[in-house]
């Protein structure tokens, strides 16, 4: 039974992954993906603060819940379809774009 968790690669979640072919392991995964979320966590109110427009846009509970989803159903779908560690977020561009161009300066709705 050894050799056949040798040759495979593990546990379920290792195979899956194919951890050993990318040359990686669920603990160095599990640190990347928390560095991750650590570099990417000001998005989470960054977001809302944008949309929000100083109170004349978007409530700023509902958008930083739909960020959060957003951002976590995206970047989980991302690992498991392509199995790539890439973390999915709203850009900060885009919002602002959107924001400030479309809604403020064009006078469109969200």
């Amino acid at each position: 039974m050894a050799a056949v968790a040798a040759t495979t690669g593990g546990n379920a979640l290792e195979r899956f992954f194919k951890f050993q072919q990318w040359g990686t392991s669920l603990k160095r995964d599990t640190l990347a993906g928390l560095t991750t979320f650590i570099v990417m966590a000001y998005i989470i109110f960054v977001n809302p603060n944008i949309l929000g427009l100083g109170g004349e846009g978007l409530p700023f509970a509902a958008a930083l819940t739909s960020t959060c989803l957003v951002a976590g159903v995206m970047t989980i779908l991302m690992g498991l379809v392509t199995n790539r560690a890439f973390a999915i977020a709203p850009g900060m561009g885009l919002n602002a774009v959107v924001a400030f161009s479309l809604v403020l300066g064009q006078g469109l709705s969200f």
